[in-house]
Formats: C-alpha cells, structure tokens, sequence
C-alpha cells in the first residue's frame, strides 16, 4: 500500500443513480459511465502532520481546508460517504503546483464553466494549476457536455443556466474531473481502505485513517524540515566499479519521473546512451538505501556500469559479484578505469543540471 503525497489529485464519485435534479447527479449524467461516476477532483497537500485539500466547490469557492472537511462535504443525505480515487502523477511533480492552486484561494466557484473570469470549478483549477515550465497546461482539455445519456438536459442544468441568463455552453472547451481522472499522465494509487459501513464510519475512525493514508515511512519520525520538500533527487551509484569505456549505462528503476531525462542527456553528451533495465525479478531495487527515498516521493534511480564495452573483448572484464561488497577496495595499477569516470562524470552532469534548474524531476 501506498501514502498520500502532496500533489496527489483526490477524486470524489458517487453512484449512477444520483439524482440528475441535483448538481452531483447533473454531473455524474453528463460526463460519468459506468457504476461510480466521478464529479469533483480536489489537490491533496500534506503539511502539518494534516491532510489539506485545495478545491473549488459551490459551497466554499477555491479553499483549503482539511481532508475529513472534503469527505463531509460530499457525504450524501444518507450518510452515505464518497468513494474517493487518488491519482499521481507519473512523473513531472512541481511544488509550483500547489503554489499555483494557493493563487486562485478566495475565488468564487464557476458557475458559467467559462475560463478567465475570476472564477473556478473544481477540474479548471486543476488544469489552471498543473502547468509545465513553458506554461503549458498538463491536462487536454475537451468540449464540454452537460447532456444526458439521452441527449436532453438534465434538469439542474437547465435551472441554473435559466438563472443566470447564460445558454448552456455545450461543446465549449473546458475540463471535468471523470474525463481527468482518465489522463494517461496520472496513475492510480492505492492507500489503505477505510471501513465500507458508514455506520463505522465516525469521526474518529475517518481520523485515523486519514492519519494512516499519510503517516511518514519511519515510523512516524519526521526531520525538522521534511527532506522530500528539500530534496530534488536521489542519485544512487553505489554499483559502479572498476570497469571499461562502455557504449551504454544502466539505469535501474526508471520510468517514474523526469529524472529519467537528465541521465539521457548526460549520457548523449558522452555519445553513449542509457539502457533502462526493467527486470527487478530479484526484487533488488527495493532493498537498496535509495529506497526510502522513492517511498516519500523523492525521485531515484539506481546506475550500473554499462554491458557493452567500446572494445568488445573488455565484455565480462570486471563482473560485478567479484568486487561488489567484497573486501577489494584496495587501488589497484591494473584496473581499467575509463568507465568508471565516464560513470562519475556523468553523475556530476547530472547533479549540476539538477543544481542549476528551478524544476523539479
């Protein structure tokens, strides 16, 4: 099981039977399918040893408020809680989000589903607020569709457009949180469960859980500054030995983040290219110190010398289980050591390019 990271994108559903008269059932008929359909996408941030959400919601406009604040928000009339469905981002995480999202608080909720009128609904703020460097939007955006499954308004549709003087704006461009929660950028992640029953489900029981989905991995013991907040990456090359100029270096654990892309362009400005190796059978990646990085949402990946030399009789020339953890940490004048510098050198480029930028992998 996983913890809740800040940045992690919160969606609350409800099932397809809600009725369309309301604003949640309107949603869930316009853009869900299936059983539980998706109607609010909220910002998860953890600080304080508390689970914040920042959302735009009809009731509080852009806020931040407390996780258990979100899920009495959405609880239906029943007392029947909201399925909540936590996505992350597969990689290209930026704290800048979350400082994006803090610059909409205090603006009202968007009634008119209309861009850059002071005003925002809950998946606007999310595509308002997850941008790239250049300033371009994360998430698609799609003509909207606020019709039915039979092609007729749902009624609270009709009402509200009706009240504010606007037509519906059907087939405008804009966002919702079901056709979001579906962006291949995003991946699920799974938290602990909470108690299905809502009878079970009192204050105290949503606290603790709450307190579970985002306790930190030691145990609860926390540095004074959280070391995710001020740490860009772990760079682990513990594994690199003696060994020759090689036309490629291994990467262990790639594929979860952006730092994939400073050891490319490390590697190309070698002339040599980078080998991600997908096979943790052994389950080694797991067992190494970066680990306890990786579980707090810091980036890392793990480099091994490369496996095919630029003199093709240097192949085998150093196998790993003849010096690795092994008492041979003695210099020694016959070792070939072009690689091994190639190596080091690459991870200073590395460093340095992280160093030298304000984005984070």
């Amino acid at each position: 099981m996983e913890r809740l990271r800040t940045g992690d994108l919160i969606f609350c559903a409800v099932p397809s039977e809600t009725d369309e008269g309301t604003a949640a059932g309107a949603i869930a008929a316009s853009v869900g399918h299936g059983n539980v359909n998706i109607i609010h996408v909220a910002i998860a941030e953890v600080a304080d040893d508390t689970v914040w959400v920042i959302d735009a919601t009809m009731k509080r406009g852009v806020d931040r408020h407390p996780l258990d604040t979100l899920i009495r928000d959405f609880t239906g009339a029943g007392g029947e809680k909201p399925v909540l469905l936590v996505k992350r981002l597969k990689k290209g995480f930026s704290p800048q989000f979350i400082d994006n999202a803090k610059r909409f608080l205090g603006q009202p909720y968007d009634y008119w589903f209309q861009p850059d009128n002071g005003r925002q609904y809950c998946s606007e703020l999310v595509w308002e607020s997850y941008r790239g460097p250049d300033g371009t939007p994360l998430f698609d955006s799609y003509p909207m569709n606020f019709k039915g499954p039979d092609g007729a308004y749902p009624a609270y549709w009709v009402q509200l457009f009706e009240e504010l003087g606007e037509p519906i704006p059907q087939d405008a461009p804009g966002t919702n949180p079901q056709d979001m929660a579906d962006a291949d950028i995003l991946r699920d992640v799974r938290l602990p469960a909470v108690a299905q029953d809502p009878a079970q489900e009192d204050e105290a029981v949503l606290r603790e859980w709450i307190k579970t989905i985002s306790s930190d991995a030691f145990g609860g013991r926390k540095p004074m500054t959280p070391y995710e907040d001020i740490t860009v990456a772990c760079l682990n090359f513990e594994s690199i030995g003696p060994a020759p100029l090689t036309r490629d270096v291994v990467i262990l654990g790639g594929g979860e983040s952006a730092l994939d892309d400073y050891y490319v362009a490390a590697a190309s400005a070698q002339g040599r290219e980078i080998f991600f190796d997908d096979d943790n059978s052994d389950g080694w990646f797991f067992r190494s110190d970066h680990y306890n990085f990786v579980k707090k949402g810091v980036p890392a990946v793990v480099v091994e010398n490369g496996l095919h030399p630029l003199d093709p009789r240097d192949a085998g020339k150093y196998p790993m289980e003849s010096w690795y953890h092994k008492p041979c940490d003695e210099y020694r004048d016959d070792w070939d050591l072009t690689g091994t510098l190639a190596n080091i050198n690459l991870m200073y480029d590395v460093g340095l390019s992280l160093a030298n930028t304000d984005a984070r992998p």
